[in-house]
């Protein structure tokens, strides 16, 4: 591989550019750094949606002005925390046998 030559005016034209430049670096502020939205610990996922569903986040999310990973997150929390306070969950099976029992144990109205 072979170097680009250079000239003197290459190297005179790079010093004057440094020198006139001088160190603004005192002068620069140091960036603003975003703040964390929480101090709890997250973890990354990922989540297969089919399309349809996926476009009605994405739709529901441009509605509340947030993306639809905020809403993601937001709707399994809420989810969570109703299956969490919701005691009277039974499996489906449980309901449909028990209804079963008390068809068999009625009569039929006349």
């Amino acid at each position: 591989m072979t170097e680009r030559p250079t000239t003197p005016l290459d190297s005179d034209l790079t010093g004057h550019i440094l020198d006139a430049a001088g160190d603004v670096s005192g002068e620069m502020a140091a960036p603003a750094m975003p703040k964390p939205a929480s101090k709890t610990p997250t973890v990354s996922t990922s989540l297969r949606l089919k399309v349809d569903v996926f476009a009605e986040l994405q739709a529901a999310a441009q509605t509340r002005g947030i993306g639809h990973l905020v809403l993601a997150q937001q709707l399994i929390e809420a989810g969570l925390a109703q299956l969490r306070e919701d005691d009277a969950m039974v499996p489906l099976a449980d309901v449909r046998l028990l209804l079963a029992q008390l068809a068999r144990r009625t009569t039929p109205a006349a």
